[in-house]
């Protein structure tokens, strides 16, 4: 598994090609990923898998002492290469102002973290 590119895409998007895998493998990978960084699967389906971080009830009672962070990869093939998109679906709005910072820096470090680890043997 070769991480052929790693660009941004529009709102809050990251797209990874990746190149001598499958879209099994990549799927796995970014499960291991996810799951050492304290994310859990909440939903498994076609069209891509939803993983969440801290408890939302929490967070909508107490703002931004509650940490709370929901995601969705989608991954795609063609003969060549392997898509994956990982996409923040949390907008950190029920956190006031600090939330809403706290979940674009919890972004930045996952896209860092996938930045580094995807594409390796160990992940």
């Amino acid at each position: 598994m070769k991480l052929e590119s790693s660009t941004p895409q529009k709102g809050k998007v990251q797209q990874y090609i990746l190149s001598g895998c499958t879209p099994e493998q990549v799927k796995q990978s970014a499960d291991n990923i996810l799951a050492e960084a304290g994310y859990k699967l909440k939903k498994d389906e076609w069209t891509g898998s939803e993983y969440t971080k801290g408890n939302r009830i929490l967070r909508l009672l107490f703002g931004a002492f509650v940490k709370y962070n929901k995601l969705t990869i989608t991954v795609s093939a063609n003969s060549q290469q392997v898509t994956l998109l990982l996409n923040n679906d949390s907008s950190g709005f029920s956190g006031g102002l600090i939330g809403m910072n706290q979940v674009k820096n919890e972004f930045k470090r996952l896209v860092d973290s996938f930045d580094e680890k995807l594409g390796t043997t160990l992940y």
